[in-house]
């Protein structure tokens, strides 16, 4: 059993234009759950959060995840850098994971 938190990043706060679902993070549970039912996930959607920083420190500090797996686009890549660095300072025994576009561009 495993505490898994995945989070959507974001370039900025709220906005007005509309946000579609992280679709991959959802099939990404969706899998997960279907092969490891006893593990537990999370899910932020920094986009909708106006403090993403001070949301994922909560949630990390009250879930106390040992995956912690990060979805980003390039535009929101610094961002994603920030929480990954601070999450890896915190919880130094957490597995950190990247993937979506910016990941599978780069990586």
């Amino acid at each position: 059993m495993a505490n898994i938190l995945l989070i959507k990043c974001s370039k900025s706060v709220l906005s007005d234009k509309g946000i579609s679902p992280p679709l991959g993070i959802l099939y990404l549970i969706a899998y997960v759950r279907a092969h490891r039912p006893t593990d537990i996930f999370r899910m932020a959607d920094l986009r909708t959060y106006p403090d993403g920083q001070e949301a994922i420190e909560n949630l990390c500090r009250d879930f106390s995840p040992d995956v912690i797996g990060f979805s980003a686009l390039t535009i929101e890549a610094r961002n994603m850098h920030t929480m990954a660095a601070w999450c890896k300072q915190h919880f130094p025994q957490a597995v950190i994971i990247v993937g979506g576009p910016h990941a599978s561009s780069f990586g």
